[in-house]
């Protein structure tokens, strides 16, 4: 009798083992799931992203190489006008987030954006004011434009085309009361710094070159305020390649 009900015990705890390994199994399977359409998502917004900085920038190359003077400044300085409606779908999107972690990452980078409206606003103007000037390097005289600025405008305009694409994304988000992804807040970090940097780069140019370039003194951006913008980020001191900033702590959470 003893060893029946030492078999029936045994069969039990059998039973039992394999219900637990069943629920694991059951739960590393969602897991998986739940990573593979992470990964999935994680890649469809990278290939968008890739796709939308290729697009702007070669717009703004297309434009530079173009007959009419100032065309690709003209581009730019519409972008930088429309980073205010970019600048709203995006605390639309910021104010549903349910997670108070991942909404005040983003609220950090969108206090930045707002700031970047204003001087964008202010860049934009003085590009616009000095599309068809000409320095004389050497004496050569070489468009302001597409000669001195011309490697500077096109990462602005990829970033700045980039973040117009995801708002149209988000827009749709919003109205589908879908709430934006990590990754789709990792493009908008990752933008803004690009556009920092690239920023931080022109203005270091203009301290270097103002006294033989004179129209570059009156640019509308100091040091100090690129560092201020860096600092916000989580940028300071790394270097301009942006797409090596993609790791940075403030990009990161807890879930």
């Amino acid at each position: 009798m003893g060893g029946l009900l030492a078999v029936a015990e045994i069969a039990a705890e059998g039973a039992e083992v394999a219900a637990e390994a069943a629920e694991a199994a059951g739960e590393a399977a969602e897991a998986a799931g739940e990573a593979a359409e992470a990964a999935g998502e994680a890649g469809a917004e990278a290939a968008a992203e890739a796709a939308a900085e290729a697009a702007a920038e070669a717009a703004v190359d297309a434009a530079a190489g173009g007959a009419a003077a100032g065309s690709s400044i003209r581009k730019l300085a519409d972008l930088f006008l429309f980073s205010a409606t970019i600048y709203e779908v995006y605390k639309i999107s910021k104010d549903a987030i349910a997670n108070s972690e991942k909404k005040q990452k983003l609220e950090k980078s969108l206090q930045v954006f707002q700031n970047l409206n204003k001087k964008l606003i202010e860049i934009g103007k003085w590009l616009e004011d000095h599309k068809d000037d000409t320095v004389s390097l050497e004496g050569i005289d070489i468009p302001l434009e597409s000669g001195v600025l011309g490697k500077f405008l096109p990462p602005l305009a990829a970033a700045l085309g980039n973040l117009k694409r995801l708002s149209t994304d988000l827009s749709k988000q919003n109205q589908e009361k879908k709430e934006i992804t990590d990754d789709q807040i990792v493009t908008i970090n990752r933008c803004l710094i690009k556009i920092v940097v690239t920023l931080e780069s022109l203005t270091q140019y203009k301290e270097e070159k103002q006294d033989k370039i004179k129209a570059l003194a009156s640019f509308p951006l100091s040091i100090k305020e690129v560092s201020e913008w860096k600092a916000a980020l989580g940028a300071e001191g790394s270097s301009a390649d942006a797409r090596s900033l993609l790791n940075l702590s403030v990009h990161q959470y807890q879930k």
